[in-house]
């Protein structure tokens, strides 16, 4: 009765965890319903409110992601960028989290609209599109923009700025231990092709300690007494 009436999102969390443990799955349904709506409707929080009420979007993005809820996918796409332009992080980690790799083209499209105003989060939401280079031919063309992109930022004369490409070495390097060979492979070819396309000599000092991590990996994999 309280989770049909409840607008609290911190109730309706508390009441998840209740109904989950008398009677597992019986009332799953209510829940993402209930759980959908607050967080599609949250109300502007008060001066006063409590500080569990303030963590509430926290609770209920937990519960959609628990469940793996994909219902609730095309209205988050509403929602991960603000009015003022400022980035959800919340429906971020739910988009990527339920969705995978497949939520790659919803975050391309806030990169290609560069709706987002602060630098920040152009890093966080890009990165998180990174996340699965290597694996994904969306993620790897992306990747290959920002290496573009990090060149068209350089000065003639001017001392080399790495500050463009620390997403990339992230994403390059990141989990390399928990990666397939094949995933490794794919790394170590888009670093190939940067080589090809813009063969710059400080870059590709770069790329050749990426490409080291990489290949030390793949060796341990292939001769793990080694």
């Amino acid at each position: 009765d309280v989770l049909g009436t409840t607008g609290r999102g911190v109730e309706a969390a508390y009441l998840e965890m209740l109904l989950q443990d008398m009677a597992h799955g019986k009332h799953l349904k209510k829940i993402l319903e209930v759980t959908r709506e607050i967080l599609a409707n949250l109300p502007p929080l008060t001066d006063d409110a409590m500080s569990v009420d303030r963590e509430t979007k926290g609770y209920l993005y937990a519960i959609l992601v628990k469940y793996k809820d994909r219902v609730f996918v095309e209205t988050a796409k509403t929602l991960l960028v603000t009015p003022d332009g400022k980035l959800d992080g919340y429906v971020l980690s739910y988009l990527r989290r339920v969705l995978g790799s497949e939520a790659i083209p919803i975050l391309q499209a806030v990169i290609q609209e560069d709706r987002l105003e602060d630098g920040v989060a152009r890093y966080a939401i890009r990165d998180a599109a990174l996340y699965y280079v290597g694996q994904s031919a969306q993620a790897d063309r992306i990747l290959m923009d920002t290496f573009r992109e990090g060149i068209a930022r350089q000065e003639e004369g001017e001392e080399f700025r790495w500050g463009p490409f620390k997403g990339i070495y992230s994403a390059i390097t990141r989990d390399l231990d928990g990666q397939s060979n094949e995933v490794l492979t794919n790394r170590r070819q888009l670093l190939q092709n940067a080589r090809e396309e813009f063969n710059h000599p400080t870059l590709n000092q770069g790329l050749d300690q990426m490409d080291g991590q990489l290949q030390r990996t793949l060796e341990r994999e292939t001769n793990p007494d080694k």
